[in-house]
């Protein structure tokens, strides 16, 4: 269909699987559009070598390829290991079959398989830098493409000598970046989960990695537990509030807090989903496990950092801080420390000395504005953590040594300008920081100094995606090297981004 409706071509299956079954056509699926030629290969066609070879001398730089699996009768459930193994083992028999031509012709080939229980769902995009799967085991549907991060593959998804519409190329510009496996030239590949089930925008996500399960909680009031590995809810509770945001409990990863708008904190049984202990009073605006576990830090709206017991589940048993200041956005603990983000400083206080003694400022003279984000990371092969300090348009990262010794100054100062909301490290050197304004993730390179620092440095950017375009990234977080779950500003689903950082 044109423009206005109109039809402007149609195309005929010319291999029929089923002799018989229907008319075949005699013509290639070439159609010329304002952005170039879009090829249509229906089902079986795409694997015939003549037909495909016709088609591809058209040099289309999309090709569309409608299809039907028949699901396998091993095939029973989603969640069977053995259903899982055979749609990967279909999906990437694909890929593999035609991503060396994708990256040699600059050609993106997009594939609709209907989802499990009516196909195998072997949906999945093959572009020249990427190769991106949709996680069909599920019952979803084609606009479950729209939202993946087209710019970080389709740098080559029109070639030069094609002109291209300017909304077109807003969409699909990106940095170019050949695929980098050296075997088969494979690159980069996703898998894309999107989980569905609220009726209004989530608030946030959290991930119980052990047990495979996911938390949202959203502003329909509701908790849902989800199987991540067939998208499935478990469970859900209805609140009396909206819970604002949950924390994984480190003593029991089976069970998780929650702060809510009405004031209450909740602990929760993520296997039953059911409260086991309510605690009335301020509203918290960020959890903090101490380092021993021992000890949960709860930063008030009020102002206030109170101190919870969560094994004698009776109350507070301490609180430091000012009512008169402003309520600490965000809170961590990092060497017997506890970090506070207030207005555009870092408060450090140090427990032991004793809990009302507040220790130094820092990060004063770096953000402008009110800090909204802190993250710890911790190194992999010392005793060193990191600091992530986040306002809306500056990123700083700092180094952290021993309780000792404060820093002064940033190893790393990104300046973005694009509302900046959250930040992930994978490993000691890259950094992945979320846009809430464009919806953008990026990937950063850094070196962190064997000695002190007396002035940061610039990381590198690596690579920029779009995951939600509009109107944007609410958050954003991560529980292994190959994992990434996203949320956005105004849709009551989430999605998850499987990857390999090395690749």
């Amino acid at each position: 269909m044109g423009p206005q409706g109109q039809i402007t071509g149609s195309y005929r299956k010319r291999k029929p699987t089923i002799e018989g079954a229907h008319l075949a056509g005699t013509s290639v699926g070439i159609f010329d559009t304002e952005w170039g030629k879009v090829g249509v290969m229906i089902c079986f066609d795409i694997e015939n070598a003549d037909i495909f070879d016709e088609t591809l001398s058209h040099q289309p730089f999309l090709l569309l390829n409608p299809t039907w699996i028949p699901r396998p009768n091993l095939v029973k459930r989603p969640t069977d290991s053995m259903s899982i193994s055979i749609w990967r083992n279909a999906s990437e028999t694909m890929s593999r079959q035609f991503e060396h031509i994708c990256a040699s012709t600059h050609m993106t080939i997009v594939r609709c398989d209907p989802p499990f229980p009516y196909a195998l769902g072997s949906s999945q995009i093959i572009g020249p830098n990427s190769t991106i799967y949709a996680g069909c085991m599920t019952q979803t549907h084609l606009s479950a493409f729209i939202p993946l991060p087209l710019n970080h593959f389709a740098a080559n998804l029109v070639p030069p000598s094609v002109p291209t519409h300017s909304s077109l190329n807003t969409i699909m510009r990106g940095p170019e970046r050949e695929r980098t496996d050296p075997k088969d030239k494979v690159g980069n590949r996703y898998v894309v989960r999107r989980f569905a089930g609220h009726t209004a925008p989530l608030l946030h996500v959290n991930l119980l990695d052990p047990i495979m399960k996911a938390i949202t909680t959203s502003t329909d009031s509701t908790i849902k537990i989800w199987n991540v590995n067939t998208t499935e809810c478990v469970s859900t509770v209805k609140l009396a509030a909206p819970a604002l945001r949950t924390h994984i409990s480190i003593q029991d990863r089976n069970s998780f807090w929650t702060t809510s708008i009405d004031s209450t904190v909740s602990l929760w049984d993520a296997n039953k989903l059911a409260s086991s202990y309510t605690l009335d009073g301020a509203q918290v605006l960020a959890f903090a496990d101490s380092e021993d576990a021992a000890m949960l830090y709860c930063a008030s709206k009020d102002g206030k950092i109170r101190v919870l017991d969560p094994r004698a589940k009776s109350g507070y048993v301490s609180e430091f801080g000012d009512e008169s200041e402003t309520p600490a956005l965000s809170v961590v603990t990092a060497h017997s420390h506890i970090y506070a983000a207030q207005n555009n400083t870092i408060k450090v206080w140090d427990p032991r000395n004793p809990l009302t003694s507040l220790s130094c400022v820092i990060g004063h003279d770096r953000h402008s504005s009110a800090i909204t984000t802190l993250r710890r990371i911790n190194s992999r092969h010392n005793h060193d953590q990191m600091l992530v300090s986040i306002s809306d348009d500056t990123l700083c990262l700092w180094k952290l040594i021993n309780s000792s010794s404060i820093p002064r100054i940033p190893i790393a100062h990104i300046t973005s300008g694009t509302a900046l909301i959250d930040a992930l490290s994978l490993d000691e050197s890259h950094l992945f920081t979320a846009s809430a304004k464009h919806g953008n993730i990026d990937l950063y390179h850094y070196d962190t100094p064997t000695t002190p620092t007396t002035a940061p440095a610039t990381p590198t950017l690596l690579h920029r995606c779009t995951i939600h375009s509009e109107p944007g990234l609410r958050g954003i977080g991560s529980n292994n090297k190959e994992r990434i779950y996203t949320w956005g500003t105004s849709e009551p689903t989430w999605r998850m981004f499987f990857f390999s950082l090395d690749r």
